[in-house]
């Protein structure tokens, strides 16, 4: 049985046919937001579990960039500019909402501890790695931040994570660059071999 996205063609709804999706999308057309869940909703919620680290948190908030896409897709103007640059910031404001309603970080952590965890983390050593990272990270400027989640926990390349940003790509580079010179900084303690691994 296949897909929307397979009958309709994702990869080039993502591209260059994305400025017909959103006008079809616009007039309330069920498979054009279809295609557009299926080829944005894995990003969103990627991004939004690097922040926010909960499966469930991340699944809602994903889903809630949708349901604001949705009540304001009316508002959005094709420039060129691929739609998932207005998702992220959509998506990113959910996050920061998201956060601010936590109570404590005690709190997220009893969730984590109640076993809302990755499957791929099973092990309590890479559990232990990924914290650490997670932790790393959330030290990061903003800025380093955001490049960092989308680079490589979104894997986004680098000229999409210039256009979602509005920056250049040579600033996107930069602050990569600072970025994981500061991660390895942080984590050297946790981790000698990044002391070793290093150029």
């Amino acid at each position: 049985m296949t897909s929307a996205v397979d009958r309709l063609g994702v990869s080039a709804a993502c591209s260059c046919e994305e400025e017909e999706v959103i006008a079809r999308a616009k007039t309330g057309d069920a498979s054009a937001w279809t295609v557009l869940f299926d080829c944005y909703y894995p990003t969103l919620y990627r991004y939004a579990y690097a922040r926010l680290r909960l499966r469930e948190d991340a699944e809602d908030v994903a889903s809630q960039a949708f349901m604001v896409a949705l009540r304001g897709i009316h508002t959005f103007n094709y420039r060129g500019k691929p739609l998932l640059a207005w998702l992220y910031r959509v998506t990113r404001n959910l996050v920061a909402e998201h956060l601010r309603r936590r109570r404590s970080l005690g709190e997220t952590f009893d969730r984590l501890r109640a076993g809302t965890v990755s499957p791929a983390l099973a092990a309590p050593e890479d559990m232990v790695d990924a914290y650490d990272l997670l932790d790393a990270v959330s030290q990061l400027t903003k800025d380093q931040r955001e490049v960092i989640i989308l680079r490589f926990l979104v894997s986004l390349p680098t000229k999409q994570v210039a256009h979602i940003l509005g920056k250049k790509e040579e600033a996107v580079c930069s602050l990569q660059a600072r970025a994981i010179n500061a991660l390895r900084r942080q984590l050297a303690d946790h981790s000698p071999l990044l002391e070793t691994s290093s150029p």
